[in-house]
């Protein structure tokens, strides 16, 4: 049979070729299954090349191979018809060319854009009333314990929103409180993590606002000046 992307044929894998691979990949997930010797092979993802922990899973990485396998085991693979959903996740752990893909070691991206996510709680009268949904866009304002006012985030987009009532782990765990999760850069993640830890932030939903020119950012190392 051929494969539907990559290269080559596709590999069928029998239950020897899974006996070997349950030491190693399969090990951390709990115990093999009984492996069938059956006439219907299982359509499954494999990997074109090798992969190394951090790659990003794109579609010339992919093919597709044959398992025999049933119950436990077979839950672990990605079959065929859902190739196309790994697609742009990341690798975990290191798959060798032609070893199937397994669910447990390919992770969606943290934020789009390869961008980070971050959490912050915050009281709901200080983030527009709590209307926030995912999808808009948010800057963070700061002040610092001398008065000063600076951005600590601009034209954030947010990837997540929780209150208590959805059991969130908020700061203070008040019911007003609501836990936002949003996409950083690193020099962001760092001013909102200073700004958090000043105690006094705002949000502002900036959906469809116009760009803010000039913008004045936080300090997040106030000393950094009398170095």
């Amino acid at each position: 049979m051929t494969e539907r992307g990559g290269r080559g044929l596709a590999r069928r894998w029998s239950g020897g070729h899974l006996l070997m691979l349950g030491a190693g990949l399969l090990g951390a997930v709990g115990t093999i299954a009984v492996l069938r010797g059956g006439d219907t092979p299982t359509e499954i993802v494999v990997a074109a090349d090798d992969l190394q922990v951090g790659d990003r899973i794109e579609r010339d990485h992919l093919a597709v191979g044959l398992v025999d396998a049933q119950g436990a085991v077979e839950a672990h693979f990605v079959p065929a018809a859902d190739l196309d959903s790994i697609i742009g996740g990341v690798v975990t752990a290191p798959i060798a060319t032609d070893s199937p893909v397994l669910r447990e070691v390919v992770r969606s991206e943290a934020a789009p854009g390869r961008a980070r996510a971050m959490s912050f709680s915050i009281a709901a009268d200080r983030a527009v009333g709590g209307d926030l949904e995912v999808g808009d866009r948010i800057d963070v304002l700061a002040v610092d314990r001398d008065g000063a006012v600076g951005y600590a985030l601009v034209d954030a987009l947010v990837m997540g929103r929780a209150t208590a009532a959805d059991d969130a782990p908020l700061r203070g765990g008040t019911s007003d409180e609501i836990t936002v999760t949003v996409a950083v850069d690193a020099a962001g993640a760092a001013r909102l993590a200073a700004a958090i830890a000043d105690g006094d932030v705002t949000v502002v939903r900036s959906t469809g606002a116009e760009a803010i020119d000039n913008v004045v950012w936080f300090d997040d190392d106030p000393g950094r000046a009398d170095a």
